[in-house]
């Protein structure tokens, strides 16, 4: 049953009290208000959720002795680095699969994305309301495509050729979630000559990642905690062996951000840029902070993460 919201309103010295009463220390009150201004209380309450202690299995409101408000910003800074690494890998994963999806669909027709013979029947057939998924991805390009009007490459075709874009044109104006929606819209024997050409043997498993990795790209974008956060959109994992570097991920931690690394990192092994993030990310897991209650396992890591094959250093 739900009740009215009668909690009041407080000031950034209330909230401070309100923190030492639940048992935090907070040695330097004017570095806490600065934290409480600049990231605000509810945010920072995500990460300081973990150090309440827990009563009957149930978490209290009061803090686990020995908490300190620099833990809090410790995790906190922490998420945050993460955010930034996966933000920056998924960006390669983007560019990666418009090129390899234009690559094949554009050597197969230029303008096959508009194109329904390309497309599974679930994609193109008219739903109950008359309108198909692949027309509603068509609305959602339009608008990509208006928005980015006055880019140079829209006007320079624009100013010589008809409508529609060749393929290789039309992913530049695609978003993370017009690419993911497209590819499972794809025929599957289009999907599988593209999870193919990235060593992935079944397309169903590329279709799976694409929708995970677009959840936690909108995520990131939006500045959600990462570390412990428990992941609606779980990835396909493959068969024992089907790629090796991925037999390790047990399914007790699929929702969790720790497999979608791992994707992260199979999909751009090929990727120049992949050493020198692999390099960064590393450095940074092993840099979570000391915490005699937390660990990197929050996040699904294995003891031995750093072991794997996908993690070694070349």
């Amino acid at each position: 049953m739900q009740i009215a919201y009668t909690k009041p309103h407080l000031s950034y010295t209330e909230q401070i009290d309100l923190l030492r009463f639940r048992g935090m220390n907070i040695p330097e009150a004017d570095q806490a208000m600065l934290a409480l201004k600049n990231i605000g209380y509810y945010r920072l309450s995500g990460y300081s959720y973990s150090f309440r202690e827990t009563i009957s299995g149930t978490r209290g409101e009061n803090f686990i002795p020995g908490t300190n408000f620099d833990d809090i910003l410790n995790l906190y800074f922490f998420d945050k680095k993460l955010r930034t690494l996966l933000f920056d890998a998924m960006e390669c994963v983007e560019i990666n699969m418009r090129v390899a999806i234009a690559h094949l669909m554009g050597s197969v027709k230029n303008f096959s994305y508009d194109n329904p013979f390309f497309l599974s029947p679930k994609f193109t057939s008219d739903a109950n309301n008359g309108t198909s998924l692949h027309k509603k991805w068509l609305d959602k390009f339009d608008k990509n495509v208006q928005r980015h009007k006055n880019e140079y490459y829209v006007t320079h075709y624009q100013s010589k050729y008809n409508l529609p874009f060749p393929m290789w044109i039309a992913v530049q104006l695609w978003d993370f979630g017009l690419l993911s929606h497209f590819f499972s819209g794809l025929k599957p024997n289009y999907q599988q000559q593209v999870a193919l050409g990235l060593a992935i043997p079944k397309g169903i498993y590329l279709q799976s990642w694409l929708h995970c990795l677009n959840d936690i790209r909108n995520l990131v974008a939006h500045h959600y905690r990462m570390w412990n956060h428990n992941f609606a959109t779980q990835p396909k994992l493959p068969g024992k062996g089907e790629i090796t570097q991925l037999d390790h991920l047990k399914l007790g931690a699929i929702n969790k951000i720790y497999p979608c690394c791992c994707i992260i990192a199979y999909l751009l092994k090929d990727n120049p840029f992949f050493n020198k993030w692999r390099g960064s990310f590393n450095s940074h897991i092993r840099a979570f902070p000391n915490l005699s209650i937390l660990s990197i396992s929050d996040m699904g890591f294995p003891f031995d993460w750093d072991k794997q094959s996908i993690w070694k250093m070349e």
